[in-house]
């Protein structure tokens, strides 16, 4: 394992740079700000159930090059799997 880049802050730092654009890019939304507290509470209501379709975002599974949707915004820095290639890579 290699050994870290950045300090504890310094990761701490550029951790909440990062969420804080991604903050960003939701509340842009066509639905609008929302009610942090609130968004967060139903959050942690739901977290063990799957994810509606409306949660999804398009990617491009880097193995196969399918087209796919995934539960997660894909921020290009790492790759992006489609069911069957994620499931073959983990050996389900």
């Amino acid at each position: 394992m290699a050994a870290p880049i950045r300090c504890p802050d310094c990761r701490s730092v550029k951790r909440s740079q990062r969420n804080a654009d991604l903050l960003s890019k939701r509340g842009s939304s066509a639905f609008g700000a929302h009610d942090q507290k609130g968004d967060d509470r139903r959050r942690a209501s739901r977290s063990h159930q799957p994810t509606s379709k409306a949660d999804r975002f398009p990617a491009i599974c880097a193995a196969c090059g399918q087209s796919t949707m995934v539960p997660f915004m894909p921020r290009g820095d790492r790759p992006v799997y489609c069911r069957a290639c994620y499931n073959a890579r983990r050996g389900r």
